[in-house]
């Protein structure tokens, strides 16, 4: 499991082509953005994505899926594993690329800083 850039660096030396990485792994947006980073510097793949992460979740890891042109499919997909959303239109899937709805503002009760943990970001939703 990669947690930290040891084991980024681990897994280079030991001859891996791919590391996976979770938003709720490494310490938000930016530690997951530093994280990535490493790992393309050593020359790995990258696999992103948490199958079992809320919609909230999952269009923060597309965010960044997108933002750093991560090449392999994306395994965000626990927003398909929920009855209830905090979102007005449910994330969907639609050629295959996620289409996403927006926040619903009643059930949104602050805004999560760009270095918060995914931990924080999910206690924004009140519901």
């Amino acid at each position: 499991s990669i947690w930290s850039e040891g084991d980024v660096d681990r897994a280079a030396a030991v001859g891996a082509r791919l590391v996976k990485f979770k938003l709720c792994k490494h310490g938000g947006l930016g530690g997951t953005r530093s994280m990535i980073g490493r790992a393309r510097s050593h020359g790995l793949g990258i696999v992103f994505g948490n199958g079992v992460q809320s919609a909230l979740g999952n269009h923060l890891e597309a965010r960044i899926h997108s933002e750093l042109r991560i090449e392999t499919a994306g395994e965000f997909n626990g927003f398909a594993k929920v009855v209830a959303s905090e979102r007005v239109d449910r994330i969907t899937v639609a050629a295959g690329r996620m289409q996403c709805g927006r926040l619903d503002p009643d059930r949104v009760v602050g805004a999560a800083p760009e270095h918060a943990s995914h931990a924080e970001a999910a206690q924004i939703v009140a519901h």
